[in-house]
């Protein structure tokens, strides 16, 4: 199984040109979003097993995302509703190069609690981050669950998805993302996160002062044309972005970390499998990642379309 945690929101997405003639965010139309939704989706419509971890309200917000998660064969057992409560609103703004900057409307009550914790085992993933990872009401919680999967041998995959310069080595919220880091068994982040992290140092400098944190675990950086680069085992390991019409860049990180998984669990990787991970399978995951990621760029949804594996069998 494949568990995806991780906040859950409704996306509005506008091009900047328009934003400014809404009355209101409600006027524009939304659908289901949130990093680690927008990756549960991806994989299950890759028909992997998926179950996705959050917390929902019990508006009709929450009633239309459950509804589209099951349609998709999302396992929802885990999913956390508060009564009375709204469900939160993410407003994405797009500007001429379609890339994203978001504004947050969050409705959570004062005290946080997530379902009961997974059965994990070792052939399970878990996938984890955003800022959601760094929120102080809900991260007892979420450590409780990362820490049963990690003593399970489950593959744990961070996504730091920060893309702020307010984070400091001084804040609360640098510790946590250390932590994060230490914690995971497999790190994915942009060159805009680790940028914000670490300052403007070379895509190589961002991926080694990443590494010198953890460096039992392969540090990925997607770049955006640029491309990917991996470091594992002082190695370094760059593929091309593909070449395409890009529509929206919003789901284009979490569409890589659904890729990437993907063929993870279809090759049988574990945990165990990391210190004998060689450069043809790098490869292999990388270009998962890249292929779902492109798809998402070339649509203006936040995951992959539903016949996408269908059309991409050599994936």
């Amino acid at each position: 199984m494949i568990f995806c945690l991780g906040e859950t929101l409704l996306d509005i997405v506008q091009d900047a040109s328009s934003f400014g003639y809404l009355e209101s965010p409600a006027e524009a139309p939304g659908i289901p979003g949130g990093a680690m939704l927008n990756a549960s989706v991806s994989l299950a419509r890759a028909r992997m097993p998926v179950s996705l971890i959050t917390e929902l309200g019990d508006d009709d917000v929450a009633t239309f995302i459950i509804r589209f998660l099951k349609n998709n064969g999302i396992n929802t057992q885990w999913v956390r509703q508060y009564s009375e409560m709204q469900t939160s609103v993410a407003i994405a703004v797009l500007d001429q190069n379609k890339k994203a900057t978001y504004h947050f409307e969050k409705h959570y009550p004062t005290h946080r609690k997530l379902m009961s914790i997974p059965h994990f085992t070792g052939k399970d993933v878990v996938l984890f981050g955003s800022l959601y990872s760094l929120e102080e009401g809900i991260r007892s919680e979420l450590l409780k669950t990362l820490h049963a999967a990690r003593q399970a041998g489950s593959t744990i995959v961070y996504d730091p998805n920060i893309r702020q310069d307010t984070i400091t080595r001084d804040s609360k919220q640098w510790k946590i993302i250390i932590e994060n880091i230490k914690i995971a068994d497999i790190i994915k982040a942009s060159d805009e996160d680790l940028r914000a992290l670490f300052g403007k140092e070379s895509p190589e400098k961002l991926l080694r002062t990443l590494s010198e944190i953890n460096p039992w675990a392969p540090a990925i950086m997607t770049m955006g044309a640029s491309g990917v680069l991996c470091l594992w085992k002082n190695k370094l390991t760059q593929l091309p972005a593909k070449k395409i019409t890009i529509k929206s860049t919003v789901g284009a990180g979490d569409g890589f970390n659904a890729g990437f998984i993907y063929k993870w669990v279809q090759a049988g990787f574990t945990k165990d499998f990391i210190p004998t991970i060689g450069y043809a399978n790098i490869v292999k995951l990388l270009q998962s990642g890249i292929s779902f990621s492109s798809a998402i760029c070339e649509s203006e949804k936040n995951y992959i379309p539903t016949d996408f594996i269908s059309n991409n069998t050599k994936l």
